[in-house]
């Protein structure tokens, strides 16, 4: 299986349903592994809007 690899916060990261929280400029302020649920993270996202 072919695997995509991309780079950010100085690091490579597998896609692989990764979840990034980007600020209103598009810059990555939160990396969330594969496991975790949308909702898990909507308190991070309420804080950024």
């Amino acid at each position: 299986m072919q695997h995509l690899y991309i780079r950010t916060l100085n690091r490579v990261q597998e896609v692989n349903f990764t979840k990034f929280l980007v600020d209103k400029d598009g810059q990555v302020i939160k990396r969330y592994g594969t496991t975790t649920s949308t909702s898990a993270i909507m308190d991070d996202i309420k804080k950024e809007i």
